[in-house]
């Protein structure tokens, strides 16, 4: 993507949140760079030192966990106007245990920790998004956690679609399955008798109405 388009679509996605001169959006695109990986590719895999913070121009990253048994476990998903890293590794400047695939091809715009300090030191507007943003995904991590504790089975799918509406189409049966913690063969058990309580409720009532 190039650099234009890209600095119009963080423009315009800071702008919903925050007021920005345009010096400053100068001076804050200035420090991002550019990023484009193509299906399958990883911004990052286990064992990685994690310096950058990424935010998704377009397309779709899964970061997940592996673990013994070689069995991928989703950690989260973003896509276009969201930011992914693994946090933990990046703060503690540590080696992650995590990996960040592209489910599609995606443009990134990637920041350091040490130029996004420096960018909330210096600009407060900058400082009040990231807060805000830090806000938002504690509040978000916290919501699938509880809703994965106690939902059923069912109630997680639907869950999963009302989160990811954007992108439900785009991702594969197995990484909803992950994501909310079944197999695909469960899900797909539990879809298809759904259907068929569905199904059955329909007909049923058809044939009321047909005796009457």
């Amino acid at each position: 993507m190039n650099p234009i388009l890209s600095k119009e679509i963080l423009s315009k996605h800071l702008k919903t949140s925050i007021n920005l001169s345009d010096s400053e959006l100068n001076y804050i695109f200035s420090h991002f760079k550019i990023k484009k990986y193509k299906k399958h590719q990883f911004l990052f895999q286990e064992g990685d030192f994690i310096e950058f913070d990424y935010f998704i121009l377009n397309g779709i990253v899964k970061s997940y966990m592996t673990d013994s048994y070689g069995k991928e476990h989703i950690i989260n998903l973003a896509y276009e106007y969201l930011w992914i890293s693994d946090y933990l590794a990046l703060f503690g400047n540590k080696r992650t245990n995590q990996c960040a695939c592209c489910i599609e091809e995606t443009n990134v715009l990637s920041i350091s920790l040490n130029d996004k300090d420096k960018l909330c030191n210096e600009i407060p507007s900058i400082r009040k998004y990231f807060r805000e943003k830090n806000r938002k995904a504690i509040i978000s991590y916290h919501n699938r956690i509880t809703s994965m504790l106690t939902l059923s089975i069912d109630e997680k799918h639907e869950w999963f679609k009302n989160e990811f509406s954007k992108i439900l189409n785009k991702v594969p049966k197995s990484l909803i399955a992950s994501y909310i913690g079944v197999s695909r063969e469960t899900l797909s058990r539990t879809k298809e008798k759904k259907y068929n309580r569905k199904w059955s409720k329909n007909h049923l009532l058809h044939e009321k109405i047909s005796i009457q």
